[in-house]
Formats: C-alpha cells, sequence, structure tokens
C-alpha cells in the first residue's frame, strides 16, 4: 500500500512529490487496495487547521505471468490548482512544517489576480482539537487586490465538526475589511464585521467606487478557529466554484413563514407587525414588512444594503414563537440561454432520438387522460384575454378548470393588462410589455410536451395529453416562491392534472417549496414533477431540480451528448433532447435546436408562430403514457409567425 500525503503551493511547484493536489482544503491519499476492490471517494470532515480529502483508487491489477507481483501504483502524473485559485500562505498546515510567510500587514500583504477565489485559515488563539489537533493563532490576512466599481468580495466562513470542539464553543468574531494605502497611511474605504453565526460577508463595491489597488484584510476578535473562502468577483461574474450554497435573488422587504400546526395562525401572524400578508396553503403564509423602496433608484451598493436588510429581518421571524421555518421569497427565473438568430427548422431530431416513434407505436393514446400542468409564463393567446384564441397547434389540447384561478403571478412581477397585479383565472401570456417581441416561454414547453397532431406546426411527446396552463413567472420571466409554492398546493389537490412540469429555476432550498413539492408527490401517489436541471453549466444544486420527490432533467445535444450548458450534478436525474444551437451534432445539415410552438407581438397584435431554442426546460420528456412532460430551461433562438 502507497500512502501520499501532502500539499504544495505554486512557490514549491513538484518539490514534494510528483503526485499531489495543490487546493485549500484537500490532501490526496493515493492507496494501491487488493485486486478488483471498486473505485470508492472519501470525504473526511475537516477541521481549521487540518487539512483532509481521501481518494482511494483501486484496480484490477497483477494478472499475467512472469511479471513482478509487486503492487503498482494505480495513478501518476501532477494535478494543478485551478487558474486563479489560492491558498493562504500561512495556515496552521504551513506553520506545522515551517514552511508559513506571513501575511498580516499592508508590507506583507499576499497578491490576489483578479477573480481570485482564496481559501485561509483565521484564529484568535493557539490550542488543540479534542487534545490532538494543534492550531496556532492567526488573527488577520491581509492581500493586495485590484478592485473595480460593481466588484463583490464575498468572506465565507467554515466552522470545524462540532464534535472535536468544546461544549458551547463561540462562533468566530470576523471582519471583512477593504483598504486603501495613500501618503504613506492605510485608510479604511468599507467595512463589515460579524459575531454569533456563520453568515458571510459580502461587499459589493458601488458606482462611485474608484477602481485601483486595494488591500483585502480578513480577521478574527475571539471565538473558534475557522477556515474561510475569499472571493472576488466582477460585476456580472458567476463563480462556479461551490464553496456553498450562493444567496439566490429574493424579493426585498418580503418573507414566506410556515407557522406550527397548534400555534393558531392568525394570532402568530398579526404578531408579526407586518404591513401585508396572504395565506399560501398548509400553513405557509407571504409576509411583507412596511418599507417603502424605490429599487429602480438604488445603486448595486443600496440594494445589497436593502438584502442584508430583508435576511436579518427574516432571522428575527425565526425565532418568533410558533414559527416553523421563515425564508426569503426567493425569486426564480425560466433560465434561458439564447442562441445565434438562425432560420428556425422544421425537423424535430430530438422525437426520434428519444425513441418517440416507437413509444407512439407502444401507446396508441399518446397521452390521453392525462393532465400536465405546465407552470411557466401562460400560454400564447391572441388576444391574451379570457376570450382570446389559444395557440393553433396547442388549441385543442389546452383546457381551463372553470371558476379556478390558474394565473398566480402577483404583485409587481404581474403586468397583466386585465387586471392590476392580482391573480385570476385566465393563464394566457400576457407578454414581455415591451418594443419587441416578447418570451412566450410557456408556449414552447406545452408544444413540447403536448402539442397537436393536426398537420401544421410541430407534434408533442404526447399529443393526446391534457394541457393545464398555470402562470407563474411574470415580468422578465420571474416569479416569487410565494406565488409558485401557492400554484403547487393548489395543483396537489387536483385531481385532472398528473404531471406538474417546472422549466424554471434559480430558487434557494425553501422549506415551504419543498413541502409543497413533497404534498404534491404524496409518498408517489401524487403527482409527478419534473423540473429543469438548470443551464449554468455547473454541479451547484438548482431548486426545484434538486429536490429528493423531483425528476430533474439535464440537456444533451443532437449527437446524445451533455450540452455544455447543462448543469450536471444533485440536480440532474435523467437528461434528454435540450439542443445546442452551435452544433450540429448529429450531421443533419441543421443546428441542434428544439422546435416547438411560439408567438409574436412585437407589430402590436399577437401573432402565432413557432421558435427553435435550446436549454434544458427543453429536455423533459416521458413516455406518451406517462404525459410526455417537458423539462426545457428556457431559450430563444430564432422565431417565424404562422404556420410553416
Amino acid at each position: 500500500m502507497h500512502l501520499i500525503m501532502g500539499l504544495e503551493r505554486n512557490r514549491f511547484h513538484r518539490r514534494l512529490m510528483s503526485t499531489i493536489l495543490k487546493a485549500y482544503g484537500v490532501v490526496l491519499a493515493l492507496l494501491s487496495c487488493r485486486p478488483c476492490e471498486p473505485i470508492m471517494i472519501r470525504t473526511v470532515p475537516v477541521t481549521a487547521g487540518l487539512i483532509s480529502f481521501t481518494l482511494l483508487f483501486a484496480g484490477c491489477g497483477g494478472g499475467g505471468s512472469g511479471g513482478s507481483s509487486e503492487a503498482q501504483p494505480d495513478l501518476s502524473g501532477v494535478i494543478d490548482i485551478e487558474s486563479g485559485t489560492r491558498v493562504d500562505s500561512d495556515t496552521a498546515d504551513d506553520r506545522r512544517v515551517d514552511l508559513a510567510t506571513a501575511n498580516n500587514t499592508a508590507v506583507s500583504a499576499q497578491t490576489l489576480p483578479p477573480g481570485a477565489t482564496v481559501g485561509g485559515y483565521l484564529s484568535s488563539g493557539s490550542d488543540t482539537y479534542a487534545n490532538f489537533f494543534q492550531y496556532f493563532e492567526d488573527a488577520v490576512d491581509v492581500y493586495a487586490v485590484d478592485l473595480s466599481p460593481g466588484d463583490r468580495v464575498s468572506f465565507q466562513v467554515f466552522s470545524s465538526p462540532e464534535d472535536l470542539l468544546p461544549a458551547g464553543a463561540a462562533a468566530p468574531e470576523r471582519s471583512l475589511r477593504i483598504l486603501k494605502q495613500q501618503a504613506g497611511t492605510v485608510v479604511e474605504v468599507a467595512s463589515q464585521s460579524a459575531s454569533g453565526d456563520l453568515r458571510p460577508l459580502v461587499e459589493v463595491l458601488d458606482d462611485t467606487f474608484e477602481p485601483g489597488s486595494y488591500l483585502v484584510e480578513v480577521s478574527t476578535t475571539s471565538g473558534i478557529p475557522f477556515r474561510y473562502v475569499l472571493s472576488l468577483a466582477g460585476e456580472g461574474t458567476a463563480s462556479v466554484m461551490n464553496t456553498s450554497y450562493s444567496t439566490p435573488p429574493f424579493m426585498i422587504d418580503e418573507a414566506v413563514v410556515t407557522l406550527a400546526p397548534a400555534s393558531g395562525n392568525l394570532p402568530v401572524i398579526a404578531a408579526m407587525a407586518t404591513s401585508q400578508r396572504r395565506e399560501l396553503g398548509r400553513g405557509a403564509w407571504l409576509v411583507r414588512r412596511d418599507r417603502p423602496r424605490n429599487l429602480a433608484t438604488m445603486s448595486s451598493g443600496q440594494r445589497e444594503s436593502a438584502r442584508q436588510e430583508t435576511l436579518e429581518w427574516v432571522r428575527e421571524l425565526q425565532q418568533q414563537p410558533g414559527v416553523t421555518s421563515a425564508e426569503p421569497n426567493y425569486l426564480y427565473s425560466s433560465q434561458q440561454v439564447s442562441p445565434d438568430n438562425d432560420p428556425l427548422y422544421s425537423r424535430q431530431w430530438s422525437l426520434p432520438l428519444i425513441q418517440t416513434p416507437l413509444a407512439w407505436q407502444a401507446a396508441p393514446s399518446a397521452g390521453a387522460d392525462i393532465g400536465i400542468a405546465v407552470m411557466d409564463t401562460g400560454v400564447f393567446r391572441s388576444p391574451p384575454t379570457a376570450t382570446g384564441d389559444w395557440h393553433p397547434d396547442l388549441s385543442a389540447n389546452v383546457q381551463l378548470i372553470p371558476g379556478q384561478i390558474m394565473d398566480y403571478v402577483s404583485g409587481d412581477l404581474d403586468i397583466d393588462r386585465e387586471d392590476s397585479g392580482q391573480r385570476d383565472t385566465n393563464p394566457a401570456d400576457p407578454g414581455d410589455g415591451k418594443a419587441r417581441s416578447s418570451n412566450f416561454h410557456g408556449t414552447h414547453v406545452a408544444g413540447i410536451a403536448a402539442a397537436v397532431d393536426n398537420t401544421q406546426g410541430v407534434v408533442g411527446v404526447s399529443p393526446g395529453a391534457t394541457i393545464y396552463p398555470v402562470r407563474v413567472l411574470g415580468r422578465d420571466g420571474v416569479g416569487s416562491s410565494a406565488d409558485l409554492i401557492d400554484a403547487l398546493n393548489w395543483a396537489a389537490g387536483r385531481n385532472e392534472i398528473d404531471v406538474i412540469n417546472l422549466s424554471l429555476g434559480g430558487l434557494g432550498p425553501s422549506n415551504a417549496l419543498k413541502q409543497a413539492i413533497d404534498a404534491a408527490w404524496n409518498g408517489g401517489n401524487g403527482k409527478l414533477i419534473v423540473a429543469a436541471a438548470g443551464n449554468q453549466g455547473t454541479d451547484e444544486p438548482t431548486y426545484p431540480a434538486a429536490y429528493p420527490n423531483v425528476v430533474g432533467v439535464g440537456a444533451v445535444d443532437g449527437g446524445s451528448v451533455r450540452a455544455s450548458y447543462s448543469n450536471v450534478g444533485q440536480s440532474v436525474d435523467v437528461v434528454a433532447p435540450g439542443g445546442d444551437a452551435s452544433r450540429d451534432a448529429n450531421q443533419d445539415g441543421t443546428a441542434d435546436v428544439i422546435v416547438s410552438a411560439w408567438g409574436r407581438d412585437d407589430t402590436g397584435s399577437f401573432e402565432p408562430g413557432y421558435a427553435g431554442l435550446q436549454g434544458t426546460s427543453c429536455g423533459g420528456r416521458l413516455r406518451p403514457d406517462e404525459g410526455g412532460s417537458a423539462d426545457h430551461y428556457p431559450c430563444r433562438i430564432s422565431e417565424f409567425p404562422g404556420k410553416w
């Protein structure tokens, strides 16, 4: 058995060993085990100052005659640190082997490249873990960086396992400061501090920030030692490093509160002194505090401050008697990928790829008696009023439930001209309300699932299924978790609905949303719930696709290869054709886009049409006898009015 353990940083290239992993928080242990044992990857709990990660590689070796019986290494080579990633130069591990380089003053500041991510260690004192693992005092780390307006500086902390800490150990008191050297002195430009919890400190530089060279200081004054990740990101940059779940967007000054069953809902809600409240079902309530703000006039720094105030208010709600959980009213969107404006193609390559014609032979009813709730932007209707005509390729399959609310978009997200931010019974897509053609994403998804076999346009995976359009996405294709939860709770009680399609994502791990999904799933006796896995090309969990009782769908191109934008990991249970407008993987002479129903409204009138799109929203398809639910993250490409 060979054991290789070590950590190498940039200044000691290949000094200690030829096989090494250079990244904060991990040690590579390569072990040659008994022949034919399975490969296993095991993660060991990591403590501050103790770096642990174990990979066990075992292969079938030693066969053949005349060769040496000595076990051979299963892996060799060099694994380099990812570009832009750095390690704090004076961690406890460095000190333990006398390799530390101080970085605790402006003079000794460690230089970071733009957009860097650095892993580090801080401790206000020295001691041992569980009377065994030694750690050292390192109260300050300083980094030299270049910053510009709109940049985000994030300081995330990670505790050690509780069983290694003394009973009652306090969370660290810590600070993040941005400093500027001027005329031989160091001036504080911005700062944040926290204690009593492990929430990240995030500083967003507003439009008035002067670009240039700065110092970023992270420090601690008391509490347990901890590991941290310091991230620098430019404006509009989305990091794919999953150090912890990123804080998704949410409605400022709104919260979704779930009450204990025996709490007596109204008295508890009334005691919260909120300006507005609305029951969402199953003990969940939407509450809004009376804090008038004009978000349109706020700078990026002011918006971030308002977000932090909302999060603090939500934490206070969590402490209220009778409250099971409180969380922000998260926003989600259709997660669209927008390829070039190429002409649409009259061929649906995705259907034979998933053997839909064979499925139609096995299930000639093609989804008859299956009801699909397409929770999205609504469905094209011309005009988008209660008397308008549905898209001609969907009309025969679209069904409303009399007297039931099927447009759940409310408040500022609603641009429905039939009412003023209110819910109603008409789930027609009202368009974007802008001087360009709108994004009829829900229409495209509905067409993939159940476009009618009527000799025009396209045909859906389940052309015999019934479409129940439920509008949950409003302005700019964005919706709130409160509206989605309300719609899910409604759908859970409708016998007409068998499948719920959610070609949307971006939500945080909402407890109230999970409860609504679990209720709809009902232990496998309720609805089949399908969701798009996301178009970010990362392994970061995307909700609702990442929930256990949801089928998360990723995307492949015409060659059955994972699309570059498709997420992986926890959010993906199956994959289906999602397309890639930049490729012709099946070599049929056309780009791999998914063609379905669409619409146009840039002329002032609503005209039905078709469009070729790409994304995981287009990827979710089931057998025709299961409703053929489409799950493709939204995507727009070319669009043609009228018939083909």
